[in-house]
C-alpha cells in the first residue's frame, strides 16, 4: 500500500511540474534567481569608456536624429587622434542604413577608414514556410527576410553586427546570440554569418589586443 501511494506522489508531482512550466507558472522565480546570479553591479570594466549624449549637448545641438554625420566623424577623428592613447575599438550602436547628407556620409566613411569601428545593422524577421533538411516543411517565425546594412561606403570602411535585442515576456532582456546563419538569399550582403554587435565589438577587441576569443 506504502508502495502504491509513492508511486501516485510521485506522479503528482512529474504531472505538477509539467503543468507549471507549461504555463510559465515558475517564469517569475526562474527569472528572479537567475538576474541576482548573472546580474553585475559593478558596473563597466574600466578599460570601457561609454560616451553618452547629455542634456547640455542636445541643447546646444538640437535632437540627435538631426545632427549631421560630420559630427560623428568629428568624434571618430577626436579619438584617434592621439595615437598612443587611440582606442582599440569604437563602438557606434546607431544605424547609418540609408544616406542623409552625402557629402557627410562620405566623410563619415572616411573618418572610419583604417580603424576598428563597430556599427550596428538590423535583422528583418518576418515569417516564412521553410522546408527543413528532411523534407518537411514547417513556419519559422524568425525567418530573416533582410538586413539592414550600413551605407555603401561606410560598410567598406567599418564591422558590423545586428544590434536587435532579444525581450522576455515581462519587458526585459535576458539572453542575446552570439551570431546567426546568414540565408543564402542574403548572404552576399551580409556573408554566410553575422555576429551580434556586442560579440564583434569583444571578438575585434581580443583580436586587436592579443587575447583568445571563447
Amino acid at each position: 500500500m506504502k508502495k502504491h501511494l509513492n508511486k501516485v506522489f510521485l506522479l503528482i508531482a512529474i504531472a505538477l511540474i509539467f503543468i507549471a512550466t507549461a504555463e510559465d507558472v515558475l517564469f517569475p522565480l526562474d527569472t528572479f534567481i537567475t538576474d541576482r546570479l548573472y546580474s553585475n553591479l559593478d558596473g563597466t570594466e574600466r578599460n570601457i569608456i561609454i560616451v553618452g549624449i547629455d542634456d547640455e549637448t542636445l541643447s546646444k545641438y538640437g535632437n540627435f536624429k538631426n545632427w549631421s554625420r560630420g559630427k560623428i566623424a568629428d568624434l571618430i577623428e577626436k579619438l584617434y587622434e592621439d595615437e598612443e592613447n587611440a582606442p582599440s575599438v569604437v563602438a557606434l550602436d546607431l544605424n547609418f542604413n540609408d544616406y542623409y547628407n552625402y557629402e557627410d556620409d562620405l566623410r563619415l566613411a572616411k573618418a572610419c577608414e583604417g580603424k576598428d569601428v563597430i556599427i550596428g545593422s538590423i535583422i528583418v524577421y518576418r515569417g516564412a514556410v521553410e522546408v527543413s533538411d528532411e523534407g518537411e516543411r514547417f513556419f519559422n517565425k524568425e525567418h530573416i527576410s533582410d538586413i539592414e546594412m550600413p551605407y555603401e561606403e561606410l560598410n567598406q570602411t567599418t564591422q558590423t553586427g545586428y544590434s536587435n535585442q532579444y525581450i522576455s515576456s515581462d519587458g526585459y532582456v535576458r539572453y542575446a546570440q552570439n551570431s546567426v546563419k546568414v540565408p543564402k538569399e542574403l548572404s552576399d550582403k551580409a556573408g554566410n554569418e553575422l555576429d551580434s554587435f556586442a560579440y564583434r565589438v569583444y571578438k575585434t577587441y581580443q583580436s586587436k589586443n592579443g587575447e583568445e576569443i571563447y
